[in-house]
């Protein structure tokens, strides 16, 4: 379903023979670029925001969430741009079922539940699959990659006269890992991608 030659963040998926798969090299894995320069490194974080979003609005029928998602199983194309190697853990959820077997809480957002647990996944498919939307990705993403909460989060050291000047920033990293507001999740998201876009404008 998901194919890189469609524009999916995938790797090109040439075959498989057994439990072997065969896919494209597609560069480094994320955790080489944990040291490189910020700005850089916010680039990163804005595509794997909208991989974020993609794998959760993009089809029309379906929503792909990735169940298992670490650094290690993202890499980095030559055009820094995040492509996903991993994908065998994963929920598929068809979002245009009939009204009469939708169940009771479809058409609200499912809101993934953050937990304080350093390398702990949590999700519940039964939750996901009950909301025709769920902001899991997003969770994914800030909760376990960016967040500075998961021990030395991608998006650390942010330089200070950043901090000084986008004083936002960093209250969207944690509200995207961990909504204390009335924003939701996928909201939050998407106002710390338009927050990373303007520095990069404003400092490029």
């Amino acid at each position: 379903i998901l194919k890189a030659d469609e524009g999916w963040p995938v790797a090109k998926f040439y075959g498989a023979c057994g439990r072997l798969v065969v896919e494209e090299y597609a560069g480094l894995p994320l955790t080489v670029y944990y040291q490189e320069g910020w700005l850089w490194r916010a680039k990163i974080a804005i595509r794997l925001l909208e991989s974020a979003h993609a794998f959760t609005f993009r089809s029309p029928e379906y929503s792909f969430y990735l169940t298992d998602l670490s650094s290690d199983n993202i890499v980095i194309d030559e055009s820094d741009n995040p492509v996903f190697i991993d994908l065998e853990n994963i929920i598929i959820l068809h979002r245009n079922i009939p009204t009469e077997e939708q169940p009771q809480h479809w058409n609200s957002i499912h809101t993934s539940d953050s937990i304080d647990c350093d390398n702990c996944f949590s999700f519940s498919p039964n939750d996901i699959c009950s909301h025709h939307i769920s902001d899991h990705n997003y969770y994914s993403v800030c909760q376990y990659i960016l967040s500075s909460k998961n021990e030395n989060g991608f998006l650390h050291s942010i330089p200070s006269e950043i901090l000084k000047n986008y004083q936002e920033l960093k209250i969207m990293i944690d509200e995207c890992a961990s909504p204390r507001r009335s924003k939701s999740r996928i909201e939050a998201g998407n106002q710390l991608k338009e927050i990373l876009q303007r520095v990069l404008r404003d400092l490029n």
